[in-house]
């Protein structure tokens, strides 16, 4: 999420607001291709409701999630992948299931 910059969504008005949001979007180096989007588009899309713009999210989100191959993978996020999987190979039997797992935690709160 970008930093409070003085620029919330909800205060945009003027395609000129529309416009510096997306110049500061992009200086503060967020998503980079919202500047292939013009600013009447993005003006449009803050200004529709909440509801509306969760479930542009959760559609923008759901197009991310059928391709997760594309997400990148720091060095260090792979290396704990790679010790996971080693130690699981190790001892199978160590996993738990995850219902065994959530009704664990659900009885601690």
């Amino acid at each position: 999420m970008p930093p409070d910059n003085g620029m919330q969504p909800k205060a945009l008005h003027a395609a000129a607001d529309v416009e510096r949001y997306a110049y500061r979007l992009h200086r503060d180096g967020y998503r980079r291709k919202l500047l292939t989007m013009s600013p009447t588009q993005l003006e449009e899309i803050l200004s529709v409701s909440v509801e509306e713009r969760i479930q542009l999210v959760e559609a923008v989100w759901d197009s991310i999630a059928q391709h997760p191959e594309s997400l990148p993978v720091t060095e260090a996020q792979r290396k704990e992948l790679d010790r996971r999987l080693a130690d699981h190979l190790k001892d199978p039997q160590a996993a738990r299931p995850w219902s065994q797992v959530r009704d664990s935690l659900a009885r601690k709160k």
